[in-house]
């Protein structure tokens, strides 16, 4: 049982390390080598978790986007008007980017051709135009 607590808290200081380089340096930027400095464990230890950097980087990415999908939740259970809530989520993603390296690692990773894992934009954009088709209808309406 210490060893898996030791593995996921190990896997888990390896994301933070992998999306902070990502976010830094980009894909190619980024080695292993790298990655262990920045996490403080060996060169074995991260291919232990991760046998090739795509993983990682898909990894990183799904991190990322399932933080943007958490956002767009919170957004989308608020009462009011469409217009409001689009408003709320370009706010909480303007903050997300601001605050989560592997928020901007999942943006620059998907600018570098998407190499890893579902777009970053995908995650969020489908709900935000829609939240804009509604609030144009309810503009319509009421004209």
């Amino acid at each position: 049982m210490v060893k898996q607590t030791r593995a996921v808290r190990t896997r888990q200081q390896l994301l933070s390390a992998a999306a902070v380089e990502f976010d830094l340096h980009g894909y190619e930027g980024t080695s292993f080598s790298r990655l262990s400095r920045r996490a403080g464990i060996s060169v074995g230890a991260v291919t232990f978790h991760f046998e090739a950097k795509a993983d990682l980087a898909a990894a990183v990415a799904q991190r990322g986007t399932a933080l943007a999908r958490n956002v767009v939740g919170d957004a989308e259970r608020r009462d009011g008007r469409a217009v409001d809530t689009a408003s709320v989520l370009l706010l909480a993603l303007g903050a997300l980017v601001e605050r989560e390296a592997a928020v901007r690692a999942a943006i620059r990773l998907s600018q570098e051709g998407g190499r890893a894992g579902p777009s970053w934009c995908g995650a969020w954009l489908p709900s935000f135009h829609a939240l804009l088709e509604q609030a144009a209808a309810a503009t319509s309406f009421h004209h």
